[in-house]
């Protein structure tokens, strides 16, 4: 058996229907892709009725993809551990330590061929949810996959991102339609809750699918628990720090513009939460619809035998009350009891693993896992203790806990521990700020018929098909049709005087922020400064001016074409 690396992107085809078995088939044409897999690679229910399942699943006219049988198996024990039928955190420890186990195996195979052959192997064996996640991870960090594209995380697991009502009119229209006369299912955009309560002016943000599609490939690309290679990236925790940031602070712009007051930090772990959220959501692989969090709802200790963790409020507060000490003594402590300074350079990336915390953690036993665990004290305030059987809510996935408002709040709690730090670093001095005889003289946004410097922002429907997530479902496109918040297209440009006498190179960053506060009062820039979104970042080249008595003025044009949320 020969294998061809032009055909490296059939393993996408392991996304396709998560839960519908290999045997079935794959792909769009009715049918016609499946993977021709070694008979002991079913799963024990399946081995059987082997010879039943292939006359009934084969078809002349299929596409078979061959499977080479792998010699050794890795040991999977701690991935296939993880119940088929349930849910799946990486919040929660247990459960980021079986992905961790499958993503090493996936990393380890020493050829494409090999990897295939392992996700085919465990793709029936392992709970989806994990599958798709480990799966998507190695292909995003194997040397021999930087060709293949991952396909949209809403595509394939649709029930995260939208309304579970739509669902049920998909699988109509799907069995009684031919696929040809289908018509897309409108998603409302008020699904959720109504204008009665205040936060859902903001819903469109936070449910937008687009946002939360962008939360889960940040933790694809960083992951905070995996193989060393994988997580140990440039500055990561800089980055957990400066995304979330970025995030809260394009989130206070839309709740200004809806007149809202800017997000409050919940930081008070003993106080009612008074934003309720009914998600109106399903998880479909757990039979459960996800649990919504009641107004004024409180936290309590967990004590999750089932998932096998178990903390205190009081860790949490202790924590954070560590956290805060290292950064006012400028420095952290090892677990050999050694001294690490938290200077200038490396502070905020040290900073960013042990609040997260990551596996580069430098000591996770003395400051523990404030941002993961407070997302798991939330997650599971409504059945603390699993006396209801009940599994978390939105805020325990990184693919849905955008969709909460509490989300915000507590994410301002964990940003205000990074601005403690930043108060302990010194000022930028003048030269750091200055770029020596390189001056910007003129920046101006230009948009077709829209005023100068004015951009204009509006509500766009948008298509997503949504057949290779529907389990159990005739084949053939099927689409959900989603409003979201969209902008017109729009060009920058900057004029630029180089006096230098030489060409130079530069970095330009654009940021937008709002400049009134709620009272409709002008901001202090130490107010401003939190607020500001990075639109945009390129390297130029600054050719030298022409002669002595004359400027050479460079316009930077920028063009941002019109921007889609569609995945």
């Amino acid at each position: 058996m020969s294998f061809n690396p032009s055909d490296r992107k059939n393993i996408l085809y392991l996304f396709d229907r998560p839960n519908e078995p290999l045997v079935i088939g794959k792909g769009d044409d009715l049918l016609k892709v499946r993977f021709s897999m070694p008979a002991d690679y079913l799963p024990d229910r399946y081995k059987p009725i082997a010879d039943d399942l292939e006359n009934r699943f084969s078809s002349n006219q299929q596409n078979n993809i061959p499977v080479k049988p792998l010699s050794n198996l890795p040991d999977l024990a701690q991935a296939l551990s993880l119940d088929r039928r349930g849910s799946f955190s990486l919040f929660i420890p247990q459960h980021r330590a079986c992905a961790t186990n499958l993503i090493n195996a996936f990393m380890k195979q020493p050829t494409f061929e090999d990897f295939q052959s392992l996700g085919v192997y465990c793709r029936d064996r392992c709970n989806p949810y994990m599958y798709v996640y480990a799966l998507s991870v190695a292909i995003l960090h194997r040397s021999d996959c930087k060709d293949i594209p991952l396909p949209s995380f809403a595509e394939v697991i649709p029930e995260k991102f939208m309304d579970k009502g739509v669902f049920v009119r998909m699988r109509e229209e799907a069995n009684l339609v031919d696929p040809g006369s289908r018509m897309p299912l409108e998603i409302p955009k008020d699904y959720s809750a109504s204008d009665l309560d205040e936060e859902h002016r903001v819903a469109y943000f936070r449910e937008d699918i687009g946002i939360n599609l962008h939360h889960w490939h940040w933790h694809l690309v960083y992951p905070f628990e995996g193989p060393l290679n994988i997580v140990n990236k440039d500055r990561r925790g800089e980055l957990f720090y400066y995304m979330h940031q970025q995030v809260l602070a394009r989130y206070n712009a839309e709740r200004l513009s809806n007149k809202l007051l800017r997000t409050k930090k919940f930081n008070n772990l003993r106080e009612p939460i008074p934003e309720a959220y009914f998600s109106k959501l399903d998880a479909t692989n757990a039979s459960r619809t996800w649990p919504p969090r009641f107004k004024n709802a409180t936290l309590s200790d967990l004590n999750r035998d089932r998932e096998r963790f178990r903390f205190e409020l009081a860790d949490l507060e202790r924590w954070h009350d560590r956290i805060i000490e290292a950064i006012h003594t400028a420095s952290v402590a090892t677990p050999k009891g050694d001294r690490v300074p938290l200077d200038i350079n490396k502070g905020i990336d040290i900073l960013g693993n042990m609040v997260e915390s990551s596996n580069l953690s430098i000591n996770k036993q003395l400051y523990g896992e404030l941002h993961n665990f407070g997302h798991l004290a939330i997650a599971f305030c409504h059945d603390p203790d699993n006396r209801y059987l009940e599994q978390f809510a939105v805020m325990g996935d990184s693919t849905t806990a955008m969709r909460d408002p509490i989300f915000y709040r507590w994410h301002e709690n964990i940003n205000d521990i990074f601005m403690e730090y930043k108060k302990t670093l010194p000022p930028y001095t003048i030269p750091e700020l200055t770029f020596n005889n390189i001056r910007i003289r003129n920046v101006e946004i230009s948009a077709p018929g829209i005023p100068k410097n004015e951009l204009s922002t509006f509500w766009q429907q948008s298509d997503i098909n949504l057949s290779r997530g529907l389990d159990f479902t005739p084949r053939g496109p099927i689409y959900a049709r989603f409003t979201h918040l969209q902008h017109a297209p729009f060009t920058v440009k900057i004029n630029v005087e180089n006096s230098t006498g030489q060409r130079r190179r530069g970095t330009v960053r654009i940021f937008l922020a709002p400049k009134f506060d709620e009272r409709n009062a002008a901001m202090s820039f130490l107010e401003q400064k939190n607020l500001f979104i990075e639109l945009d970042r390129f390297v130029v080249d600054l050719p030298e001016r022409n002669n002595s008595d004359r400027a050479f003025l460079l316009g930077i044009c920028r063009h941002h074409p019109l921007r889609s949320h569609v995945p």
